[in-house]
C-alpha cells in the first residue's frame, strides 16, 4: 500500500487526491488484508487435514514454548556452579564473603 501511495505521489502529484480518493484507500487496505489471510486459511485448511499435523506441532509449537524452561534451568545449575567455585576460591584463600 505504501509503495503505491509513493508511486502515485511521485508519478501523479496533480492528480493525487482524485486518484487516492478514501474509497480507493479502503479497497487497497481491505485486499491487502483478505489476500494474506485467505492463503494462510486455504494453507492452514489443507495441512490440518494431514496427520503429519500433529507431529509440525509438537516440533514448531510445543519445543519453541518449553525452550525458556530448559534453558532457565540450565542458567541456574550453571550460576550455583559459578558460585560454588567462587565460594571454594574464597574459603581456600581464607578470605570471607
Amino acid at each position: 500500500m505504501m509503495a503505491f501511495d509513493r508511486y502515485i505521489s511521485i508519478c501523479f502529484p496533480l492528480n493525487y487526491r482524485q486518484i487516492m480518493s478514501p474509497l480507493i484507500v479502503i479497497i487497497c487496505v481491505i485486499f491487502i488484508w483478505l489476500i494474506p489471510f485467505g492463503r494462510v486459511t486455504i494453507t492452514l485448511s489443507i495441512t490440518a487435514s494431514l496427520k503429519i499435523f500433529v507431529l509440525s506441532l509438537y516440533f514448531l509449537i510445543l519445543s519453541p514454548v518449553l525452550n525458556p524452561v530448559i534453558y532457565g534451568a540450565r542458567t541456574e545449575k550453571i550460576n550455583e556452579a559459578i558460585k560454588m567455585k567462587i565460594q571454594n576460591f574464597f574459603t581456600k584463600q581464607n578470605i570471607t564473603v
